[in-house]
């Protein structure tokens, strides 16, 4: 009987990626609402989309809805593709992130418009990609950067946080904050 009381040991807690400890700051959990009021005064905003769109319809539409308010897209691996059929004129779709994270990196490069861009939201790549390129311009670079995957990114200046089962419904809030309307809810 006393063999049957003794505790499991279970290893101590770590953190999901050893690479991924944090010597000068963590992102900051951003909430949808507040990101969206971010976003709204943010002179040049830009989303760079990943593969990740190819996989999942709704992140395809997400992007959209940020699309149509304002926000300017460019996408990397095939996410162009789906974005296209959609009517969105990414700004660059033949760049890999590790491409566009180096001229992001370049302070005095001047975007693909001509414009530099000031805030940087990322969406559908994989976490450990998306870690190291975030983690490139939180040391080098003075942007804001924002991960609104379902996972959260401790190199970004904000992210979201883990939430896979519930990305969707926080994107949804995002976008409905930002005043794109609902995503699969068609408008008369």
């Amino acid at each position: 009987m006393a063999e049957a009381k003794k505790k499991v040991r279970k290893p101590p807690e770590k953190l999901f990626n050893t690479a991924d400890i944090q010597a000068s700051r963590s992102a900051k959990l951003i909430k949808p609402d507040v990101l969206a009021k971010m976003v709204g005064r943010a002179k040049n905003p830009v989303l760079v989309t990943g593969g990740k769109l190819l996989e999942d319809e709704k992140l395809v539409e997400y992007a959209v809805k940020l699309y149509e308010n304002g926000v300017a897209i460019i996408a990397t691996g095939a996410s162009s593709r789906p974005l296209i059929e959609r009517g969105v004129e990414p700004q660059a779709c033949v760049f890999t992130l590790h491409h566009v994270t180096q001229f992001l990196l370049d302070e005095s490069w001047s975007g693909f418009k001509g414009e530099p861009y000031d805030l940087v939201l990322f969406l559908g790549f994989e976490p450990y990609y998306l870690s190291r390129m975030l983690s490139a311009l939180k040391h080098f670079s003075k942007l804001t950067t924002v991960s609104i995957d379902a996972f959260y990114q401790p190199h970004a200046r904000f992210s979201f946080p883990n939430t896979l089962d519930l990305h969707h419904e926080i994107l949804e809030e995002f976008v409905t904050a930002l005043g794109g309307g609902s995503v699969g809810k068609k408008e008369d």
